[in-house]
Order: C-alpha cells, then sequence, then structure tokens
C-alpha cells in the first residue's frame, strides 16, 4: 500500500468512526465545547454569594440555639477540664 492510498484509508476510517476526515478538527472541536461548559458552571458557581452557597440559612432559629448550646458544651468542658487539671 502507498502512501497516498494509507492515507485515503486513514481518512476513510476516521469518517465512519469519528463523522470527520480530520481528527485534528474534530479534537479542537469537542475541547472548545467542553470548555464553554466549564465556563458555564463557573459563571454560575461564582456568580453567586457565599451566603448563597451555604446549606443551611444562618438565621434560622434552630441554628441561633444549637449555637449557643453548643457554646455552653465547650464552655462546660473548659472548665471541668481546667478544674480537673488543677485539683
Amino acid at each position: 500500500m502507498n502512501k497516498k492510498t494509507s492515507e485515503v484509508e486513514r481518512q476513510r476510517r476516521s469518517m465512519l468512526v469519528y463523522g470527520t476526515s480530520n481528527m485534528a478538527d474534530k479534537s479542537a472541536e469537542l475541547e472548545f465545547k467542553n470548555q464553554a461548559k466549564i465556563d458555564k458552571v463557573q459563571r454560575e458557581v461564582l456568580g453567586r454569594s457565599c451566603t448563597d452557597k451555604l446549606f443551611l440559612n444562618p438565621e434560622d432559629t434552630f441554628l441561633s440555639i444549637w449555637d449557643v448550646f453548643m457554646l455552653g458544651v465547650i464552655g462546660y468542658s473548659c472548665f471541668t477540664s481546667a478544674y480537673y487539671l488543677a485539683y
């Protein structure tokens, strides 16, 4: 098989498998589509503020009560640990 025939055969196979005779064009097209998808997701994520990204609402009554309760538990733990170490 000579060089010209092998090139034609390669293009024919590429056309059958990938739908284009030149894979460089196809890969550039795929890369462009992938980059467009990435840019879209980045715009969606970066366009929101930090409070929009939070799963729980920081102004919720339950979270306010939970924060105070946890502060009490932490304070109790600190004082009891200090008392245990002192005596």
